[in-house]
């Protein structure tokens, strides 16, 4: 098996394990990253990963619905929305400091998952 195959089931297994999809497991991931940045730790007790999951549940379906817009990725305004949206929802469980960069990253990541 080639070094790709594994990282891969690697990732697979790791987001089977945190009941994620792939797609919501990669939101996850950035979601964590910014979150232990922000707080300066290594790791987050567990009523803060799932309040992580449960954002990033909602914000994933949110975007899969909103990318089904023809060329939402050419449209401003919608765009613009979903920012809105994905700032609610971190300033409904986390930092303000977290909603730009959080922000920023996931919009870079929904046009690679869901072009």
């Amino acid at each position: 098996m080639d070094f790709r195959g594994t990282i891969e089931e690697n990732r697979e297994r790791q987001a089977e394990d945190l009941g994620l999809s792939e797609t919501e497991f990669a939101f996850h991931n950035i979601l964590m990253t910014e979150l232990s940045n922000a707080m300066g730790v290594k790791s987050v007790d567990q009523e803060t990963h799932d309040s992580v999951k449960e954002v990033v549940r909602n914000l994933v379906s949110m975007m899969d619905e909103a990318s089904k817009i023809v060329d939402f990725f050419k449209k401003w305004d919608e765009q613009k929305r979903v920012k809105i949206q994905i700032k609610r929802a971190i300033l409904a469980s986390f930092d303000e400091s977290m909603v730009k960069p959080v922000t920023e990253r996931f919009m870079e990541l929904a046009k690679v998952k869901f072009k």
